[in-house]
Order: structure tokens, then sequence, then C-alpha cells
């Protein structure tokens, strides 16, 4: 994802700039885009900018309007596009805004691809308008065929529990209110009221009203399941969830999580023998992993999901189906998942420096991992857009997690 701040890193000046760029990387006869944006203002401007510029390259351009990441995979194959573009501040907030862009197929588009953008942009590329203008479709019954094609995925008629979902005033808000009514025989909608300028903010609320609260990321790639003790059901569950229902379907699969998944659910894959891939931070990464090894499904633990049989790409409305079919069809291994003992992670940030980059710092950091050995494990990263440094420990002693995480933030 390109991402930065509106206003300062993302302009209309920006935008009308990428749009060559975007152009030239995918360059090809008879181009044509799928253009989608969530649900702030800004991300209209600059989906006019895109709209205008692509067509004026002579590209044919489907305009979505307000519609989710995984919409955008869908309707890559479903217009039989070049290309789609998000515009989207996905799960940040909203001093945020950025550019998801997918491939033809519906997949993010590959480091190479995101080199060659970068590439073209530092170097002021820009492409004249040497040729007819191309035609602009204003596509207002996209979601209705978007909706459509999740219905497709259900095995019941509707599913038997009371639900809250909570859009955070995103773009899933759009989807959710045709959805749920199809899906659910008891729901209640949330941050549904969208107004333009909020996103990503979520409803305090009693979770022991509701069988299951939902909550969506601003885009909708991801979501957050609670139970109504207000257990959160995190994306490393759903995938051990998930795995373990194909196995006992006896679906021939392998798996892709990254390093943030706890390790308890590394020993329970071992145990039941479903073979997994282990990859770096991301999305992204997950989808490079699971291309590279013919994997089926992949997620992680801050809840994105994704099963190429289905989509290729992230879906939370689509994870939230297969999720209750699942729930359905097998609430013993939903019980068998629920009783993994999991360990404690601790998870803290602090402003981006060169002190952990110190040999000071490294040294207790090999310390540390030592001391940890297969027991457990220590990441750390750099968040340069937020200008942080972000330390992940995790270990059966929650007290010694915390007391690793505290002693690496306070060298850093």
């Amino acid at each position: 994802m390109i991402v930065g701040k509106f206003g300062e890193d993302i302009t209309p000046k920006f935008a009308k700039k990428l749009a060559s760029c975007i152009f030239n990387v995918f360059e090809s006869n008879n181009m044509s885009f799928v253009i989608g944006r969530d649900s702030l203002n800004r991300s209209k401007v600059l989906e006019q900018v895109l709209i205008k510029e692509l067509s004026l390259l002579g590209c044919k351009v489907h305009s979505l309007g307000v519609t989710t990441s995984g919409a955008i995979s869908f309707a890559t194959n479903f217009y039989k596009a070049t290309a789609g573009i998000n515009i989207t501040a996905s799960a940040r907030n909203r001093n945020f805004i950025g550019f998801k862009i997918f491939n033809g197929n519906g997949y993010a588009i590959s480091d190479e691809q995101l080199s060659k953008l970068e590439f073209l942009y530092k170097n002021n590329y820009i492409k004249n308008y040497n040729i007819e203008p191309g035609e602009i479709i204003e596509e207002t019954n996209f979601n209705d065929a978007y909706v459509n094609f999740l219905t497709n995925h259900l095995n019941f008629n509707y599913f038997p529990y009371n639900v809250a979902i909570d859009a955070g005033y995103g773009a899933g808000a759009y989807i959710a209110k045709d959805l749920a009514s199809n899906v659910f025989k008891t729901f209640k909608l949330f941050g549904c009221d969208i107004d333009g300028e909020n996103i990503n903010e979520y409803q305090n609320i009693d979770y022991s009203c509701y069988d299951f609260y939902i909550k969506l990321s601003g885009d909708c790639d991801r979501l957050e399941i609670y139970m109504p003790n207000g257990k959160k059901i995190e994306g490393d569950f759903l995938i051990a969830f998930f795995a373990r229902v194909l196995q006992k379907k006896n679906n021939i699969f392998t798996l892709v999580s990254n390093l943030y998944t706890n390790n308890a659910y590394f020993k329970y894959f071992d145990n039941k023998k479903i073979k997994y891939y282990i990859c770096g931070v991301g999305e992204k990464r997950i989808v490079e992993k699971m291309l590279k090894t013919n994997s089926e499904i992949g997620g992680e633990k801050y809840g994105a999901f994704l099963n190429f049989n289905d989509l290729q790409t992230s879906d939370a409305f689509l994870t939230l189906i297969n999720f209750f079919n699942f729930l359905c069809d097998y609430p013993q291994i939903f019980e068998e998942i629920y009783k993994i003992k999991i360990n404690p992670q601790v998870i803290k940030k602090v402003a981006l420096n060169d002190n952990f980059k110190s040999d000071k710092f490294l040294n207790v950091l090999s310390a540390y991992e030592a001391l940890l050995e297969n027991e457990g494990k220590i990441i750390v990263r750099q968040d340069k857009l937020n200008e942080m440094v972000e330390i992940f420990v995790e270990c059966p002693n929650e007290k010694l997690a915390l007391k690793i995480c505290n002693n690496l933030i306070s060298l850093v």
C-alpha cells in the first residue's frame, strides 16, 4: 500500500502524478481500471483525480464509489480490468490516506511493480495525453453484485446468532446494511451513519448483549470478533479454526501465517500435522508466500485471512461468512481451538530513533533471545510511517514478557 498523511504526503497533485506512473506500470492495449474508495471525503477528492487522469490517458474507468478492498479485488476479475485501485485510510485514522493497488487477477501488486512506481514517481515521469479520452462508467449497482458474490458462499439460509456489526464509519457500512439482512436472523449495526470525516472509530457496547460483536476495519480487509465475555477471537484463532475444519473435511491444503501468530497455535499445527509456512509481517508478505508455496489459505494475528479459492485478498465479510459456516457445521472444533492455552504477548511502541541499532541494545536483545530459546520470541520492528519502534515479546510467563519488553523499550 502507498500511504501517507493527507495534505502532506498525499495530495491531489500526488494522485495526478501517480496516475501516470500507474499507467506506465500496467501499460498495454485497451487498458481499463476499477477504482473505489472508502467513506472519507478526502478519498473522494483523490478518486476524482485518478479517474480523470486515467481517462485522459485513454483508459476505460469503472467508478465503483464507496466499497471495500475485497470488493476491488473481486471487481478486477468481474470487469476483466487491467488493475484495480482502492483509495483508503485502511485500518489507520482519518489523518492518513493511501492507495491499495491490485493487478488484473485481483492480487496485490508485486514488490517489483511497487519499486517501479517509486522509481517513476521520483524521476517525475509524466505521460502525455496523446489519444482520445477513455470512457468513464459509473457502476452504481456494483455493491449489489458484490453482496451476491458474498451470499453465494452461505451454507445456511440464516445464521442463528444475535450479532452486532460495527463498521467504524468505514466502507463496510455500505455492504453491512444489505448483507446482514441476508445472513443473520437477529443483528444490530453500529458505525454505519457515514459522515465523511471519521473512520475506524468504534462504539463502546455491552458485549454480553450479543452472541458475537464484530468490528470491521475502514476498508474491510480485517475484522475483530468478540465473545459475550469480552474475549477477542484473534486472527490466528481463525487460522487454526479454519485449518482444522478444512482438515476434517479432508481438504488438501497448506497454510501461511506470520511471525506474530502465537507459538501455541504453531504447536497445535504440529500436533495435528497441519502443514504451514511462516512469513514476514503484513498481508502482502502472506500473499507472496502463498503464491510461492502454492498454499490455499493464509492469515495473521490482526484479523486478515485469505482463501485463494474464494478471493485473492483478505475480505472481512467473506471471512465472517466462512467463520459462521464452520461454526454451525463444526461447533466442537471451535471449542477445541477455544481451549488452546495461548502464550502471553506484550507489544509496546516508542518514538523512532537509532538506539535500537546500538551495540548495547543488540547485546541485550541477544541475551533475552537466548533466555527464551524455543519458549518464546522477540520481534523488533520499525514503523517509519508513524515514526515508532515496535517491540513484541511472547513467552509463557506474562511477567517475564512484560519485563523484557519494558527493559528493551527503556534502551530505545
